[in-house]
């Protein structure tokens, strides 16, 4: 692109302030919270929206949360809600926290707290695989056991002697030592 015309660009792009006026304007169309949201992504917005004096506590936590879901680094899972349409989670390691793109959690859940049904039906599918996970691990470390129980019987008279080996096996072994005698 060619240096001028960026310039010009540039200069017609409004500033933070101009677009934090445009929000917080109560004439004309009120305010503008689609636009707010997607200006949400920049740093400098979300720090300017955080610390302009016509924002409460609410908003605050507001623009925290939803910035931290449009540019947070951890995991994301998309997630096909009751309508159809595709919703993003992501984990914050940093506030062990989920959020999701979906309205309820972008709305209420982001400044009250609490998981959407996404998130709980997340948490929900990550707690059943986790649980099956340790089952098979816990199964897994009974086979391996059991074979190198085995082996060690078959390699090591020593631990016949020594009662390491099932009782019914020395049970076994002792009726056929009486029986030849």
């Amino acid at each position: 692109m060619n240096r001028g015309l960026f310039q010009l660009l540039k200069l017609a792009a409004p500033s933070i302030q101009e677009k934090l006026d445009q929000h917080f304007d109560r004439e004309g169309d009120g305010r503008k919270w689609a636009t707010f949201r997607n200006n949400l992504r920049s740093k400098g917005f979300a720090n300017a929206a955080k610390s302009d004096a016509r924002a409460d506590d609410k908003l605050r936590r507001y623009v925290e949360m939803n910035h931290l879901h449009k540019t947070g680094k951890g995991p994301t899972v998309s997630f096909k809600g009751d309508s159809g349409k595709r919703y993003h989670i992501k984990y914050h390691e940093s506030i062990n926290r989920y959020s999701c793109s979906c309205p309820d959690w972008t709305i209420k859940r982001s400044t009250e707290g609490g998981d959407c049904k996404h998130i709980s039906e997340l948490k929900s599918q990550v707690s059943m695989v986790k649980h099956a996970s340790l089952a098979l691990k816990e199964l897994a470390g009974l086979g391996r056991m059991g074979m190198m129980a085995a082996r060690k019987e078959s390699n090591d008279e020593g631990a016949w002697h020594a009662g390491q080996v099932n009782k019914a096996y020395k049970t076994v072994a002792m009726q056929r030592k009486i029986r030849r005698g």
